[in-house]
Order: C-alpha cells, then sequence, then structure tokens
C-alpha cells in the first residue's frame, strides 16, 4: 500500500551546541493513514510512522528509548532502515531496535533505538535525517477508546560543527492514539439506546439525508454479518454513532438500514458497554421531538400515519408512489424522496397508500433544509400482503411555491427497496402515475360550487373528465358533453385534481375546495 506521510506532532528538544542555543525536532510521521485518521489507531490493524530529527545538522547518530502503554495490546511488527543513513557503498549503521517488556510495569514496553551511518560525525554526514521506520499491530482484544501513548526518552544525538559534539537531550516526548477497537451492534438499535423504535429510524435518516455528514471517516462491516437480535461485534467506525446506524453491517449505510429497524422493532436489551462515553456523547442520541406529529424542530420533522403533522392547502400537490401489484412477497418497502434540485417545491407529509395494510406502521422523515425526506412502510404482522387495493405504497405531499405550472415529480424516489419477512432485500421498479401539472390550465379551468364544478373549456377536445382527491382516490368519474356544469357532489376542505382525456391528449389542472 502506498504510504502518506502526515506529521502528527511535533516536540521541541532542546540542546546546547557549544555556546550556541539550538533546537531539535523529533517528528512522527504517519505512512498508514492520512488526516484525521492519524489522531487513532484500529484494532487488527498495521500501523506506521518515520521518526525524524529536524535542525540536526551533519547528523551521524541518534540513540532513544521509544516506550509506549498497553503492551498486552499492541505489539511490535516490524522496523525499516532510513536511506539517508547510508554511505556511497550502501552501507548503514543502524541496529536492529531491542524490544522487551519493563520488569516494572508489564503494561509498558520498551523499543532501544540505535539509527546511524556507523562512521564519526563529518561534514558530508546527513542533515535532518530520517532515523527509522516503524510498524506496530493492534490486537483485536484491545478495548475501544483507550489511549495509547508513545513517549521518548534518554535522547542522544552525534553532530558535526567545527567539531564532533555528542548531544545528551532530557526531554518528555509522549504522542498519544486513541484505539478504535470492536463493539458490540444489536441490529436495528441505530441510536444505541437498548430498544428499537422510531428513534432509531430517524438515526438511521440523519446519516442518509447527510444531517450528520460522515466525510471521509472510515466504516467497517461486520463479520460475519447479520440482522439477528443479538450482539455482534464490528470495529467502531471513525465516526462511533455511525456504528450503530448500520444496522445491516455492510459497511455504508442505506435505507436497508431502515428495513433492519423494521424489523426488529421493539426489541429491548440492557446495554452493558459505553454508548454513554465521551466519544459517543457527541454523537446522535435522538429526541423524541425529532418523531412527533407536530412540526417543532427546525433542523427535522417526522411522523407516523395516523396522524398528520402538515396541512392541504390549494398548493399542496399529492404525488402517489406505486410499486407493481406482482410484488406480493414483499412485507415493507423503504425510499429516499429528493426534490433538492426543485428550489420551490417543499415536501411537507407522507401519507400511507393502501398496498399494506390498514394498519400498516409507517414513518418519515423530512429535512427542509435539504429537501430530502426518507420513508419505511410495512404490514404490522410482518407478513405478506394478502391481496392489495392497489399499488400506492405511500402518497408524497408537496408545497409547490412557485407560479409556474410546468412541473414535473416523476423518478424522485432513489433507493426504492421492499424486503420480506426473512429481511431479503429487492430493488422495487417504479410505476409512476403522479400527477403533473402541466399547461392545462391556461387550455381549461374548473370552478366548484356547492356541489358543482363549473368547466371553461378553450377549444379542446375532452372526452372524460376524472376527479381525484388528494390521496389519489377517484372521486367522480363522467363523460364530457360540452356542458359546463357538472354535479359531483359535496367535497370536503383539500386540493382536487381535474384529469380531462381523450383519445389521444391528457389535460391536467387543480382546484381547491375551501370552508
Amino acid at each position: 500500500m502506498k504510504t502518506q506521510k502526515i506529521t502528527t506532532l511535533l516536540v521541541l528538544l532542546f540542546a546546547l551546541f557549544s555556546a550556541n542555543l539550538s533546537a531539535q525536532i523529533i517528528t512522527f510521521e504517519r505512512t498508514d493513514v492520512k488526516g484525521n485518521d492519524a489522531g487513532f489507531v484500529t484494532a487488527t490493524k498495521i500501523f506506521s510512522f518515520n521518526i525524524k530529527i529536524e535542525d540536526a545538522e551533519n547528523c551521524s547518530n541518534v540513540a532513544f528509548e521509544l516506550s509506549h502503554n498497553l503492551a498486552q495490546y499492541v505489539q511490535y511488527d516490524e522496523f525499516q532502515k532510513s536511506e539517508d543513513w547510508r554511505d556511497e557503498l550502501g552501507k548503514c549503521g543502524t541496529l536492529k531496535p531491542i524490544y522487551r517488556i519493563d520488569n516494572n510495569n508489564p503494561d509498558r514496553a520498551i523499543i532501544t533505538i540505535q539509527a546511524g551511518t556507523g562512521r564519526p560525525a563529518d561534514e558530508n554526514s546527513p542533515n535532518n535525517p530520517k532515523i527509522i521506520h516503524l510498524a506496530f499491530a493492534v490486537k483485536p482484544e484491545a478495548i475501544h477508546n483507550q489511549v495509547l501513548e508513545f513517549s521518548i526518552n534518554n535522547v542522544r544525538a552525534t553532530v558535526f560543527k567545527d567539531s564532533i559534539v555528542e548531544l545528551d537531550i532530557p526531554t518528555v516526548f509522549r504522542i498519544p492514539y486513541r484505539i478504535h477497537s470492536f463493539v458490540p451492534v444489536w441490529p436495528g438499535d441505530a441510536n444505541c439506546d437498548g430498544v428499537v423504535n422510531a428513534l432509531d429510524f430517524a438515526a438511521v435518516s440523519l446519516y442518509l439525508h447527510g444531517s450528520i455528514p460522515l466525510g471521509n471517516s472510515r466504516g467497517f462491516k461486520r463479520n460475519p454479518t447479520s440482522i439477528l437480535w443479538q450482539p455482534q461485534m464490528c470495529i467502531a467506525w471513525d465516526t462511533l454513532a455511525a456504528t450503530y446506524a448500520d444496522c445491516d453491517g455492510n459497511g455504508i449505510i442505506t435505507t436497508s438500514d431502515m428495513v433492519v429497524v423494521a424489523l426488529n422493532l421493539d426489541s429491548v436489551t440492557t446495554h452493558f458497554y459505553s454508548c454513554n462515553n465521551s466519544a459517543f456523547s457527541n454523537s446522535i442520541f435522538i429526541d423524541e421531538n425529532i418523531v412527533s406529529n407536530k412540526k417543532n424542530n427546525d433542523e427535522f420533522s417526522g411522523g407516523n400515519n395516523n396522524q398528520n403533522d402538515f396541512e392541504i392547502t390549494e398548493n399542496t400537490i399529492t404525488v402517489p408512489i406505486n410499486i407493481d401489484l406482482t410484488e406480493n412477497s414483499v412485507i415493507g418497502a423503504a425510499g429516499i424522496i429528493d426534490y433538492s434540485a426543485e428550489p420551490n417545491i417543499e415536501i411537507i407529509g407522507f401519507s400511507a397508500g393502501e398496498f399494506f395494510d390498514d394498519n400498516s406502521l409507517f414513518h418519515y422523515f423530512i429535512n427542509p433544509h435539504t429537501n430530502k425526506a426518507t420513508f419505511i412502510i410495512m404490514n404490522s404482522d410482518k407478513r405478506t400482503p394478502y391481496g392489495s387495493k392497489n399499488n400506492v405504497v405511500a402518497y408524497i405531499h408537496i408545497k409547490d411555491n412557485s407560479s409556474s405550472t410546468n412541473q414535473n415529480f416523476d423518478k424522485a424516489v432513489t433507493d426504492f427497496i421492499g424486503f420480506d419477512a426473512l429481511g431479503n432485500i429487492k430493488n422495487l421498479n417504479q410505476i409512476w402515475t403522479s400527477i403533473s401539472l402541466d399547461s392545462s390550465e391556461e387550455i381549461f379551468t374548473v370552478k366548484y360550487n356547492s356541489g358543482n364544478i363549473f368547466i371553461e373549456n378553450k377549444n379542446i377536445e375532452i372526452e372524460k373528465i376524472q376527479i381525484l382527491n388528494v390521496l389519489g382516490g377517484t372521486v367522480a368519474n363522467f363523460s364530457f358533453d360540452g356542458n359546463s356544469i357538472y354535479s359531483i357532489g359535496n367535497l370536503p376542505t383539500g386540493v382536487y385534481f381535474v384529469v380531462a382525456s381523450n383519445s389521444k391528449e391528457v389535460f391536467r389542472t387543480k382546484f381547491f375546495v375551501g370552508n
């Protein structure tokens, strides 16, 4: 693997050159990782670094003791000689490091290091040489979040400055690395509070929407992966809370993690490990307000199918999410709705469709800042449908803040998946019958009053009229005979859609029934 140098810490080591005060800088440069990752080491992984000395001109030799704690969990792996010490014949005076356990402290390992050219210092000795390259391994039984600390003592160096100078540099040099090790994950407990409920849907959704960005932090797969409700060991992700949000253990956070939450709903355990430790304190413990049916959270809102936390107005548009009726093996579906490319469109809520049971479990989460939402719906008894009424999984309710009448809402669902009672996941085909507004309002207009609709036809051919309610249900069907008034009965307050068609064309518009 190509290594990349990352300087993790600089420590000043002071020494006296003749009568002049000069400062030498020793650096540790991680070569196995980069960026923020250089601040920790990971169980089962090799970590390595170069040790260099700076501000040391014509240096022919450096010797010191490198020690570290947690000797039972960290194993010395290998060393590599520095090319800086080699002469024109390729000879190098570096000695093999001597590794031992401190007799007075079995938790501490000590490595004696002596590296150099093997010749007396002179004006040809290297400037600021890399001293040595060292590699270590973290054992799998290492305890997560412990601090591994390296220190350097008894530093000596030989330099040439008019004459050979032996430097005896007293110092206390410490570099800490936090250990990322294995933690137990209960599949579905995405916020690590010991119970699987709607808050866990929210925990997964926050990552899906980017509300809690992962950036370049690493994720790790569980091996083996399982969705059974039992503790499963996984290397902690760089973002610890994401370790638990990866409910299916595949190393990434997707809508399939919501499926695991759904399958393990209401499962409870007692966590004997430290979800509440300092490394987890800034993560995603989800507040109940996030999944309440009240839009009282500026960052996130959510709800279920029992109540609505949105208001239907004349600017409300409803789009059904459909699947093939032949998908009779699925007990639930999940997806992400993305209207971020439509700045004038606002997702205000969801309602359950008729594909699943009347008492289906339905949760959704909306991020108004990104205009993305997540939904999941499933049969309450976790059984396959007995015969669906139609193919509508859910309805998206959208507020159109634009004056344009040309809006297209097709293909807004991404990561659209279905799952069966065993947790098997499949991609669902989207069958779009969504209501799209076009320029029909300029071609014909519709008004409603006291159970009658008034149609003004502007010279287009219309054969049939269909009236749909905000949930996509049919309110009325009739053949258009050229009259301007048609009785359709009294309608509750809300938005309604008119679909006018002939053998070649379909025209759509909407009208609003007020109080």
